[in-house]
């Protein structure tokens, strides 16, 4: 008579009966399916429904095994009312500045047994991004409890957490990561102009920022391309440190004019 139980519990099926031959019962939820085997005490059939049906969430199906009169119903287990733990998952776990790039947070409240909670469960997801913070209460459905994290303009650490029914989960970080690099200027420097196939030209480009006015990431590859009276094409190249590329280049052996252009290839 009983529908609705909670995982964990001891779950008995009895039946009256006139009998005293044994019988079995078929159950299937949706780990898979079993068949319990009776035992008979005072004209009733008593059925103990095995722990790894009774402690997993979700729908029973059982059918008594006889040849007439076959009974058969449903019962739906339920999970515990408080969390033990709170099951996070967060990617990706770098995300582009610019507020168009996002990450998604997953929270999976669980109970003792493992069993997410029910449906609704109120999810407060906790964000902080440099001074400020915010805080959204997000119900779960499906199991799971999920918010797009969208990047600031800013580059910068996002802390995310999550807590639920008064218990937390620890603190996560998603890196917000410069865009890609705009327009620069770049400069040469040398000591002496001589075309003696000693001297050595520096090339730097001016500090490179992205759209938002982030400076890009250390590590961008920057290639100059220089060319000299003939139309021949040297190249040189560097990584940006705090925004700037250096290069190096030596002089030629004779005097020459060059014309130089850099490119952060397909971008800038």
């Amino acid at each position: 008579e009983k529908k609705q139980v909670t995982a964990g519990e001891n779950i008995v099926l009895a039946f009256s009966t006139t009998q005293k031959t044994a019988f079995q019962l078929y159950c299937s939820n949706s780990y898979g399916t079993t068949i319990v085997n009776s035992e008979i005490k005072n004209n009733t059939l008593f059925f103990k429904i095995p722990a790894h049906l009774s402690t997993k969430r979700g729908v029973v199906n059982w059918q008594l095994l006889a040849k007439e009169n076959s009974l058969f119903g449903v019962f739906n287990i339920i999970s515990k009312a408080k969390p033990i733990s709170l099951e996070t998952y967060i990617g990706p776990p770098s995300i582009e500045a610019g507020k168009k790039d996002y990450t998604m947070f997953v929270v999976i409240p669980t109970d003792t047994l493992d069993n997410p909670l029910k449906n609704n469960t109120a999810v407060t997801i906790q964000q902080q991004f440099l001074s400020e913070e915010k805080k959204n209460i997000v119900l779960t459905n499906n199991l799971i409890a999920y918010k797009n994290v969208y990047s600031p303009l800013k580059s910068g650490r996002i802390l995310l957490s999550s807590a639920a029914l008064n218990l937390n989960s620890k603190e996560y970080t998603v890196n917000s990561m410069p865009a890609i690099g705009t327009g620069f200027r770049i400069s040469a420097k040398r000591n002496h102009t001589y075309a003696d196939g000693n001297q050595i030209t520096t090339f730097s480009t001016s500090i490179i920022k992205d759209k938002n006015n982030n400076i890009i990431s250390d590590g961008s590859f920057v290639d100059f391309f220089i060319k000299n009276k003939k139309g021949n094409v040297l190249k040189t190249s560097g990584k940006t440190i705090n925004g700037v590329a250096f290069a190096k280049i030596i002089h030629p052996e004779y005097e020459d004019n060059w014309s130089v252009k850099a490119y952060i290839s397909g971008i800038a």
